[in-house]
């Protein structure tokens, strides 16, 4: 067993980013004491800080192989890292927050945030907040969220943990720093003084809506004429085809990114459970309260369409620039992809 003076040194190797001599210790003790599930956690995580991700996924593998011999939370934490987010999930809510720890409730909160449960990620946050823990980024769980989210991913889960920070231990009513952080891109691309400053914010915006693609504006209308054409030819969604290629065709940006918003609103109702939410949630809720509660490519979409349709909100936020057609284009048809993407996602496809 890992004695209390062990774990404090070896945090504090960590915590100063030595962590070839936390490792040296630890197997000392592996050697001494045998092996637990206490040391193969903070090797994993030792081996993270050291950029060896093939020996610490094998230590994962290891936890999970122990089976019910190790922990939930600690088999939670190696399904996370492995890439195995429905497993972990699972784990954690086996575990029970209550039952979790520190360490484990920010995992949770991380695996549902993969999940694209952002109001289960909350729940985990607001637990791990009512505990007394403070996430100081020197801590070695930081090592673990910093693997399982990406660049864009882990700015927003802080923006959800500052969040739910101000609402749990400040009692802020209506927190907003995840929505302003959703809305500063979308902010910085209509106050762009330039066409090549645009495009370039533009750019920034598409990485966040598709981060796998590499995008070119030039020809979007094109290729979002081809999109809603295929609407047009569906039986069930001609309407919106047909009412949508008219506005494309007379450049009624504003229009027709409002009528993308609101067919896309409807769907998400219809598949609000993926999302831990309801129908009647959603329906009673307004745009700035329910972008928020969803993945950051999800909302992401529906904040672009919103600027785009909205021309009075963008009017109060003084973003007066005019965009070039295509950009609007491609960003219509980015936000039409990142939506069905994500709900995809989370149903499991």
């Amino acid at each position: 067993m890992i004695s209390a003076d062990d774990k404090i040194e070896i945090f504090q190797l960590i915590v100063a980013k030595e962590y070839r001599q936390a490792l040296v210790l630890l197997d000392a003790m592996i050697a001494r004491d045998g092996a637990s599930e206490e040391w193969l956690r903070l090797k994993a995580r030792c081996l993270l800080g050291l950029d060896d991700f093939d020996a610490a996924s094998e230590l994962y593998n290891r936890m999970l192989e122990k089976g019910a011999a190790c922990s939930a939370a600690a088999r939670g934490e190696a399904a996370l890292l492995l890439g195995q987010n429905s497993a972990a999930c699972t784990f954690f809510e086996q575990a029970g927050a209550a039952n979790l720890g520190d360490d484990g409730l920010l995992l949770a909160a991380a695996g549902s945030y993969l999940s694209g449960r952002i109001v289960t990620c909350i729940h985990y946050l607001g637990v791990y907040f009512k505990s007394g823990a403070d996430w100081d980024e020197d801590d070695p769980i930081d090592l673990v969220l910093q693997q399982v989210l990406a660049r864009h991913e882990f700015y927003d889960f802080e923006q959800i943990y500052l969040d739910v920070q101000e609402s749990v231990l400040e009692s802020v009513e209506n927190p907003r720093n995840r929505w302003f952080s959703i809305n500063i891109p979308v902010y910085e691309l209509y106050t762009a003084s330039t066409p090549a400053k645009q495009r370039q914010r533009a750019q920034a915006l598409a990485a966040i809506l598709s981060p796998q693609q590499k995008i070119e504006f030039s020809g979007a209308t094109q290729q979002l004429q081809k999109i809603l054409q295929d609407f047009a030819a569906s039986e069930e969604d001609a309407r919106f085809g047909l009412e949508s290629l008219k506005l494309l065709h007379e450049s009624n940006w504003s229009e027709l990114a409002k009528l993308v918003l609101a067919m896309q609103l409807e769907h998400l109702k219809e598949f609000s459970e993926r999302f831990a939410l309801t129908q009647e949630r959603i329906a009673q809720s307004s745009l700035q309260q329910i972008i928020p509660l969803l993945p950051l490519r999800l909302a992401m979409a529906l904040m672009v369409l919103y600027a785009i349709a909205d021309s009075e909100d963008r009017l109060l936020q003084r973003m007066v620039q005019e965009i070039e057609g295509d950009i609007l284009a491609g960003l219509i048809q980015l936000a039409f992809q990142a939506f069905y993407v994500e709900i995809d996602r989370a149903g499991g496809v």
